[in-house]
């Protein structure tokens, strides 16, 4: 988790947005299937953003940085997602 927030969003307080920013951390041997992976990830939350399940929406990648090291490739991205409860 790199941030969160919990705003009012009428007067009364009966509706609170949620918003979360966090960070993911790919690692494979592989730069072609660590990034075929990240493409999975990104889809799946696409798809959820799209079927508002769990009242989630608003998922977006914000970033996404490789950062490859001797041991493996890896790729971090940062997501972010918001519901209104």
């Amino acid at each position: 988790m790199q941030d969160s927030a919990i705003r009012p969003i009428d007067q009364s307080c009966s509706k609170i947005l949620y918003d979360l920013r966090f960070q993911l951390d790919l690692w494979h041997t592989s730069p072609k299937r660590r990034d075929e992976t990240l493409e999975k990830i990104v889809k799946h939350l696409e798809s959820l953003d799209t079927q508002r399940r769990n009242n989630w929406y608003d998922v977006r990648v914000e970033g996404i940085t490789d950062a490859d090291e001797e041991r493996g490739f890896r790729k971090i991205s940062t997501l972010r997602l918001k519901t209104v409860r």
